[in-house]
Order: C-alpha cells, then structure tokens, then sequence
C-alpha cells in the first residue's frame, strides 16, 4: 500500500508570500480575508492558517470564512458561497485569498468582477478549467499529488509477472474529482502495460471491502489517495464529534500485504 500525500505546505508558503511582499511593505494596515473551502479543524486548513497569520498577523488585519465543504452536502455549497460573498462585501477587504477548489469555483467570477486582487493556493483542477488565467487580478499556486513519481516507484517494486495491477481509492469528493480527471489522462502513458483502476467510494464499509477483495481481484499494489470525506471516517478526519479510531491508512496497509510495504 502507498500512500500520495500532498505537496509540503511550505513550498505554498513561498508562492504564498511573494504574492503577499507588497502587503507586507505597506505601511498601513490591510484587511485580508481568507475564505477556506473546508474548516478550521482541518489539518490541511491549519497549515496555511499558521503561515499566513505568521507572515501578516499582526502588522494586517487577517479574517477567515470557513465553507465546511468537507462536512455540509454538495447542495449546501451554493448557499454557503453566497454566505462567503456577503461577508467579503460587508469588509471590503484589499485582498482576498481562496483556499482550494471550492472557494474558487464558487466565488471565482465573482470577485473577478468586483476587481479585489485575489490569491488562490491548493486548486487541484488546472487553473484554465475556471478561467483564472482570464483574471488579471489573480495569482496563485496549485496543488497536484506526485503521481508520476508515485506510480514509477510502484512499476519497480512491483513483481514481474504478466499482468500487474494497480488499484487507486478515493472518497467522492469535489477534490476527488479533480484529482482522479487528473490521474485517469495520466497513468496510461506512465505505466504502459500495467493496469490502473480508480475507485472512488462514498462509504468506508465499501472501502474495507475494496481492501479485504484486492487481492482475489489480482492486485498488486494499493494507492490511498483521497479519503476524508467517506461516510464512518468523515467525523474522525474533519474534526468534528467523535467516530471509532480508524485510520484509513493503517487499515489498507495492514490488510492488503501483497508488497509488505
């Protein structure tokens, strides 16, 4: 079993900071506000919720949205990203910064037409797909898992037999999405004769039974992509309430041994 994990946080941080060297330069104080696709108790969310607050707190004004699109149904964003639009409009901020795919799909158009320079970080879906490279006020930094590297280094532990499979899982949500697009254009040319399947699945008993039938299905490697969002795991991963402790990871890794990685 391997595991994609996210680029560091740190090489965001340095896009990040050089889009915010002018704020930083300018004697007086600035209002900026960060509209995060997910919540605050989200690692991810976190991360970059640290860095900014380091590098512009307290000399700016820095305020947060929190969307909760990891916990709230897809058809709650819409209202939520109304909610998101009106809080930015009641500050009239000098600069706001979307936080994942979410925030900038929703809200992208928007603020391109209110003309408030906007950076976007984490987009896992190529940046033309929501015509940010249309807007002249927007800047920013992607976010792609290390496929190539990572289904490469699977090819050479793999064993040598006739048909080698690999098997990638993913939850079902907007970041999913994207990233499986992504992956399913890619693996045929990195791979070449070895079979790669995506799952994306909405409930963990689905996932542990993906898991426990890989290898009668004649698998040889398992990729934990994606995984917060599946139904029995959602409340441990998002940080709301309490579930049974199980780690996605550690439960694919111990029960599918055909590498022993």
């Amino acid at each position: 079993m391997i595991q994609i994990t996210p680029l560091n946080i740190n090489l965001h941080c340095v896009a990040l900071l050089l889009c915010l060297v002018s704020l930083s330069q300018n004697a007086n104080a600035a209002k900026v506000i960060v509209i995060e696709s997910y919540h605050h108790g989200y690692q991810w969310d976190q991360e970059y919720y640290r860095a900014i607050n380091d590098t512009l707190s307290p000399l700016h004004n820095v305020s947060y949205f929190e969307m909760d699109t990891k916990r709230l149904p897809k058809e709650q964003f819409a209202e939520r990203a109304d909610l998101a639009w009106k809080y930015i409009q009641s500050q009239a901020p000098q600069l706001v910064i979307l936080a994942d795919d979410n925030a900038v799909n929703l809200l992208h158009q928007r603020l391109n037409d209110s003309l408030i320079p906007v950076v976007y970080l984490g987009v896992n879906m190529n940046p033309r797909e929501y015509h940010l490279n249309e807007h002249k006020r927007f800047t920013g930094v992607i976010e792609r898992p290390l496929l190539r590297h990572s289904l490469l280094l699977i090819q050479r532990l793999l064993p040598q037999t006739v048909h080698r499979k690999i098997l990638v899982l993913f939850d079902q949500g907007v970041t999913s999405d994207s990233a499986a697009e992504y992956i399913s254009k890619q693996h045929s040319s990195i791979l070449g004769d070895i079979e790669v399947n995506l799952v994306q699945l909405s409930q963990l008993a689905d996932w542990q039974q993906q898991v426990l039938t890989a290898k009668e299905q004649g698998y040889n490697a398992i990729v934990v992509a994606l995984y917060h969002t599946s139904e029995g795991c959602r409340k441990k991963f998002c940080g709301c309430g309490s579930a049974p402790k199980m780690d996605i990871r550690t439960y694919t890794g111990t029960e599918f041994r055909i590498l022993g990685i």
